[in-house]
């Protein structure tokens, strides 16, 4: 073991555990924490890096629970040894109601914070039930992070009480907001002047009716170094205002807008060189006047830029009409995008079997797909999928040099597809045999929610050609 040590240095341990995705392999880090001292502080760096408290949703009142029931990796995070590698920390759900004292938990919180995790400097407040004293207790808390640059709270901080102490959180670099109410909105120009140095993302999530065009003219010379912004649904906003509003920001890169449908077209052509990541939130589209309306909202804001990320989230992913193709959408992209686009998901909407084909001959530089598509059961069997991309690898190399293409085309690493047709379970087999016909970068696959892993095998187990298929249990997300 301690020749085992002396080859592998805590240095280059950090670097090999933190390509661990701890979504899904968060017990691999448990597990290498026990292996010896040196795997321990580095396991343990990542293991209480982030923690989260969000308790669910309960029917039925415990009347023999009086404290807040609070999860392991909280209570191991508390501990002295372990408080010094907590940097996040996000507190959301249904927390228990009772009242102190017979609900210690807002006491226990802010003496955390303040004097165990000092370290921390990214909080998110987004509880949706909780005792009254928890906000005040909090606030407090927030006020003496000192390492504190992201914040993200819920419209409980934003009452004419709590909002006045919340401005007075200095050298915020990133500050989320849900459903801002007039009263934060009426006192935000001037937090945000004082923010204007060090702020580099601001983000008004969820309701925003109260954000008008007299508010957003407010926020504007605050917001001009800005990289990331966000809004809400407002329905008090017209394009027009939006666009205008973001003219001011030359330098922003990511973009979160809730789309909805209005009449009017804009009367103003702008265009946002610098944006590289677009997110559109949307509800379930129902026939091809909508599709065509939303790829005409996205086609306001990326046609000139060099967009590498789009990704449209709808409000319910199982509200899903074959009804509404995108491929207006996918004509914009192999247009204006094909060179540069890399991340496209839109998994809740469809487009047709010859749009799939014409992305994935065009966009070269995709690395994660996403769509739905409207193809029959012959395209499963015909084309086996990842066929699609062996066909574009040939179609490229008639127009391009073959080292360049296949170098461009092969950064493909996820696809996630559904079909309208339901598919019987895939057998690991099957998934080895499009895997190995198919671009040799692919390592995730989901078809209508089955998901697969896949990696090349060792030299050592096997010949490099042969793959490890794995299924993803969903239920560890």
């Amino acid at each position: 073991m301690a020749d085992s040590e002396a080859q592998l240095p805590y240095d280059l341990i950090i670097r090999i555990l933190e390509l661990v995705d701890l979504e899904l392999y968060y017990p691999t880090l448990y597990s290498s924490s026990l292996v010896n001292h040196t795997f321990n502080q580095a396991a343990r760096r990542l293991l209480y890096k982030k923690v989260v408290l969000s308790p669910p949703w309960r029917m039925t009142l415990d009347l023999r629970r009086r404290d807040q029931e609070l999860n392991g990796l909280f209570q191991s995070a508390s501990l002295p040894h372990n408080a010094q590698y907590v940097l996040e920390l996000e507190i959301s759900g249904y927390l228990e109601g009772r009242p102190p004292p017979l609900n210690t938990f807002p006491s226990t919180l802010a003496r955390l914070i303040t004097d165990l995790w000092t370290n921390l400097h990214s909080i998110t407040f987004t509880p949706q039930e909780y005792p009254d004293v928890l906000i005040p207790n909090t606030i407090t808390a927030l006020q003496k992070c000192t390492f504190l640059r992201s914040l993200h709270v819920n419209n409980a901080y934003c009452t004419e009480e709590i909002a006045p102490q919340l401005m007075q959180i200095e050298r915020l670099e990133s500050l989320t907001i849900e459903n801002p109410s007039r009263a934060i909105l009426g006192l935000l120009p001037e937090w945000l002047e004082r923010l204007a140095p060090t702020l580099d993302a601001f983000n008004l999530k969820g309701n925003c009716g109260s954000v008008t065009p007299g508010v957003l003219r407010a926020f504007a010379p605050h917001l001009s170094k800005i990289h990331t912004f966000g809004l809400g649904l407002s329905y008090s906003l017209m394009h027009d205002d939006v666009l205008l509003f973001l003219e001011r920001m030359p330098w922003l890169h990511n973009l979160e807008l809730r789309y909805y449908l209005q009449i009017r077209e804009p009367t103003v052509q702008v265009s946002f060189p610098a944006l590289r990541s677009l997110l559109v939130r949307h509800t379930p589209l129902s026939n091809d006047t909508d599709a065509r309306n939303l790829s005409q909202f996205i086609g306001y804001f990326c046609a000139d830029s060099k967009l590498k990320k789009l990704i449209l989230e709808s409000d319910d992913d199982r509200e899903r009409e074959p009804d509404a193709m995108m491929d207006m959408l996918v004509g914009l992209l192999v247009t204006r995008h094909a060179s540069t686009i890399s991340i496209l998901r839109m998994d809740a909407l469809f487009i047709s079997f010859e749009a799939l084909k014409d992305l994935c001959g065009a966009c070269t530089q995709l690395v994660e797909l996403g769509v739905s598509c409207d193809g029959g059961p012959e395209v499963l069997v015909r084309a086996h999928l990842v066929l699609y991309f062996q066909d574009a690898i040939i179609k490229a190399t008639q127009q391009h040099e073959l080292p360049a293409v296949t170098q461009k085309l092969t950064r493909l690493y996820s696809i996630h597809l559904s079909f309208l047709f339901p598919i019987t379970s895939l057998s690991p087999e099957q998934i080895r045999t499009w895997m190995s016909n198919g671009t040799r970068t692919l390592r995730r696959l989901s078809v209508n929610d089955q998901d697969w892993k896949v990696r090349l095998a060792s030299a050592r187990v096997a010949p490099s050609n042969e793959f490890f298929v794995g299924r993803v249990d969903n239920r560890r997300r």
